[in-house]
């Protein structure tokens, strides 16, 4: 009779947060779309390092982490060049009163 009581169970790492890091960065596209963007990718290559494939759900947050980190960079210089140049059309607009 084997005793298994004092067993623990192997507990697996699971890819799910790689997908949830890879949709919040493609879903909030400003610096947390670059920050997620980066966990995702990161988590990935950990991931791999373990000895896990990247195929499925693993697969598809790496990859939408990329997506996410180049919108998230893209949106954030857009924004700052738009609200510079607000700033700028706002003192030239106050210099000709």
């Amino acid at each position: 009779m084997d005793n298994n009581y004092n067993q623990h169970p192997v507990q697996q790492a699971s890819s799910t947060p790689i997908l949830v890091f890879g949709i919040l960065a493609l879903a909030l596209e400003t610096i947390f779309g670059i920050i997620f963007g980066a966990i995702a990718i990161s988590k990935a290559k950990k991931w791999v390092a373990a000895g896990n494939p990247l195929d499925g759900k693993a697969k598809a947050g790496k990859i939408l982490g990329i997506i996410g980190l180049i919108c998230g960079i893209i949106t954030t210089i857009y924004l700052i060049i738009v609200i510079a140049g607000g700033v700028a059309f706002s003192s030239a607009l106050s210099s000709l009163k």
